[in-house]
């Protein structure tokens, strides 16, 4: 969620005010689960807004997502590949550099699916390059039209599709998922539920086991692991980190399927899709496994 002025200057007046003696105590901050929402979206959007998109790429090919050719590995999965090209209209959430855009735009153009291809992303930066690689606008309000890619500038979780359109596939890949909160783990779905139509499906990517790497990456006491941007382009200068709160497939499946979505896999709703990438690590190519979570949405 992006920080919006009035609310943030509402916030920080709230804690400035001064107590006078005989005066009433000052009215209360927002609530606690509000203020810490505001805080803790802001340093991903800050750390995307400086990362440098060469760099985002190199990070795709070095966990395999993207291989040698360019070619997105992950909607390259059967299991995705099928319901891609029967959908009219697919979401991608947090298109980065454009690679899911770029494959989704390839395909339609081959065999005229998916019909529209709609985006959002949190990072003016990435916006920015997707408006110059696509050469489409980047919407800021309730803006639908008929142009087979649209793209907004939004954080997920206050985004609404325009006149209560909704779409046959949302996905969200390379682990995008983790960089939510528990607390916008459950936003995310809920607002999913009024994005995706019923019997539509929501597609989420995810390392069968995540390993931090150090020196990247650090882990809190509390779990939470923090990427070092620093770190990871080489310019200690910069103090951004990442944050990531890793979570097992199951744990997803448990906060999903009270609010209505079901998993679809080789197994029913007991497995999702596994797959093998092939990932550098200090420079020597290993396989990896990744799983491909597919959701259905059994709401009306």
């Amino acid at each position: 969620m992006f920080l919006k002025n009035s609310r943030l200057f509402f916030c920080s007046c709230l804690l400035s005010l001064p107590l006078t003696e005989g005066a009433p105590p000052p009215v209360p901050p927002l609530p606690p689960e509000d203020c810490s929402q505001i805080l803790e979206v802001d340093p991903t959007r800050d750390f995307y807004n400086h990362l440098p998109l060469d760099a985002f790429r190199t990070r795709a090919k070095a966990c395999g997502i993207v291989d040698k050719d360019g070619k997105s590995v992950d909607l390259n999965q059967p299991c995705l590949r099928e319901i891609i090209q029967t959908a009219e209209r697919v979401l991608v959430v947090g298109p980065g550099f454009g690679r899911e855009l770029k494959h989704l735009l390839d395909l339609q153009a081959e065999i005229g699916f998916p019909k529209q291809i709609f985006a959002v992303d949190l990072s003016d930066k990435n916006c920015n390059y997707l408006h110059s690689q696509f050469d489409v606008p980047v919407e800021t309000g309730a803006t639908l039209t008929d142009q087979r890619l649209v793209i907004w500038h939004s954080d997920i979780i206050d985004f609404r599709l325009p006149n209560d359109t909704r779409v046959d596939l949302a996905i969200f890949q390379f682990g995008g998922i983790f960089e939510l909160s528990p607390r916008k783990k459950d936003a995310f779905f809920d607002r999913m539920k009024k994005i995706v139509r019923p019997r539509g499906k929501l597609a989420l990517d995810m390392p069968a086991n995540f390993v931090p790497v150090a020196p990247l990456m650090e882990v809190r006491r509390d779990g939470v692991v923090l990427l070092s941007l620093a770190q990871l382009i080489g310019n200690p200068h910069l103090t951004q980190k990442l944050r990531f709160y890793p979570v097992k497939w199951r744990d997803l499946v448990n906060i999903a399927t009270p609010r209505g979505f079901r998993l679809v896999g080789p197994l029913g709703d007991r497995a999702p899709y596994r797959y093998k990438v092939l990932m550098t690590k200090a420079g020597t190519s290993v396989q990896d496994e990744r799983l491909q979570l597919i959701f259905e949405n059994t709401n009306p």
